[in-house]
């Protein structure tokens, strides 16, 4: 009698354990999975501040995204979450160009790309530093580019840049193109996406040494496929009006899902998307629907947000006075 009794108990701890662990694991992620960079789940009576989840991004051949998104779910209860002024510099969605300087903060989210990367590519240097986020992004994508290529042999030539080796750069410009072509090849201090950790640029390492990554061939891969990872190739010749840079197939810029995907959808560069995505408010947000996942996205100046309940959320401010909103329901869009 007493044995089965205690069998029962252990059975239902058991079976509560599994069910706790099904759910935090839900919440949680799998961290092979790629993701978009939402900071938490919006929970009751606050929001969460684990890794990040799932954010829907799906493998590639995921759904394309709709077209007439649906209406989101109802809401009734909120989670407000507060903002610093110094927020507005953090983010993967930072406007930075020739027109916006970008102050490094000190507490930048860097790390070592050689200490964190997988074996499907290498780096020139094992002090190139580069966000945290997009380093776990870059894994998945460079995963998924050796196992479709075979090719293990691309090379991480630059990440994060002080104003220093941004300056020395620009002045090698100078000296082979002149002052004024050579800003078209390179930022001047202070306006150079390299300062936020979220720009990379390829090469390839062949014969010994590393070589020019031109984007062709197999390489073109990157341009075909990074939106999916959350990267978008940044500077394109034929958007050197808009970007004042000329093309460089070697630089690809994190931003992050569903943005990369809606990026490659309207064939814009950055600075096209930034003036899109910030015409939108609280009020009337823009719906997006990737993966089976509906998406909401605003800009807004304000210090508070108030976020949906049981929604997961991302936020990034704009390099100018603002943020970037990102909400994903977490009930999947039928």
């Amino acid at each position: 009698m007493g044995t089965g009794k205690t069998t029962k108990k252990i059975t239902a701890v058991i079976a509560l354990t599994l069910a706790f662990v099904s759910v935090f694991a839900l919440l949680r992620g799998y961290s092979d999975t790629v993701s978009a960079p939402f900071i938490g789940v919006a929970e009751w009576p606050r929001a969460g501040d684990g890794e990040n989840p799932p954010g829907g991004a799906g493998p590639p051949g995921s759904p394309a995204p709709a077209e007439t998104p649906p209406a989101a779910p109802a809401v009734d209860e909120y989670v407000i979450i507060k903002l610093n002024a110094s927020d507005v510099g953090r983010g993967s969605l930072l406007l930075i160009n020739h027109d916006h300087y970008y102050e490094i903060p000190d507490d930048n989210d860097l790390i070592r790309v050689f200490d964190a990367k997988t074996m499907s590519y290498m780096v020139a240097d094992r002090d190139i530093m580069l966000d945290a986020t997009a380093v776990r992004a870059l894994n998945v994508m460079m995963d998924a580019y050796t196992e479709e290529t075979g090719r293990d042999n691309v090379v991480i030539n630059s990440g994060f840049r002080d104003y220093a080796k941004q300056r020395e750069i620009l002045d090698d410009y100078i000296k082979l193109a002149g002052p004024v072509d050579a800003l078209k090849w390179a930022s001047p201090p202070g306006h150079s996406e390299h300062h936020s950790g979220l720009a990379l640029d390829f090469g390839l390492f062949s014969g010994g040494t590393v070589r020019t990554f031109t984007g062709t061939g197999l390489n073109e891969w990157f341009k075909n496929n990074s939106w999916q990872y959350g990267f978008i190739l940044r500077y394109s010749d034929e958007k050197t009006s808009i970007t004042g840079t000329y093309g460089e197939p070697w630089h690809f810029r994190y931003t992050g899902v569903p943005h990369s995907v809606i990026i490659n959808e309207n064939d814009w560069c950055y600075e096209e998307y930034f003036d899109f995505i910030t015409g939108f408010t609280y009020d009337g947000p823009y719906g997006f629907v990737y993966g089976g996942s509906m998406y909401e996205i605003y800009h807004t100046e304000e210090m508070q947000l108030k976020i949906p309940f049981d929604c997961e959320f991302d936020y990034s401010g704009d390099n100018i006075n603002g943020f970037i909103v990102t909400i994903r329901h977490i009930s999947p869009v039928e």
